[in-house]
């Protein structure tokens, strides 16, 4: 019975210490938007966004959507998006938004 006990805790703890862990420190500022094709209005899959002169990015989806997470400071922020085939872009956010729209066009 003790030996249950024990295995049950220890697993709560594990489980919580997972969920814990992927949770978003507080404080923290989500960007979302979406990319599209400027030409045809498409929605653009696999796109990178990142800030640039860091680690941050991401790929836009299948539906063209991104977040980013990243953590706040005075200065306005720069997203540079680059798709194969299209232009790169950059665009200063300087107060992040719900939502950014970014239109590419193609080379």
């Amino acid at each position: 019975m003790f030996k249950c006990i024990l295995f049950c805790a220890s697993l709560l703890i594990l489980v919580s210490a997972t969920c814990f862990a992927n949770t978003p420190p507080s404080g923290k500022i989500i960007l979302s938007g979406v990319v599209l094709d400027a030409g045809s209005n498409e929605l653009l899959t696999g796109a990178l966004v990142k800030v640039p002169g860091t680690s941050i990015y991401t790929f836009t989806d299948e539906q063209g959507k991104f977040s980013l997470e990243f953590a706040p400071s005075g200065a306005s922020h720069e997203l540079e998006i680059s798709l194969v085939s299209f232009a790169s872009v950059k665009i200063k956010i300087e107060t992040p938004s719900s939502s950014v729209q970014v239109e590419l066009h193609e080379k």
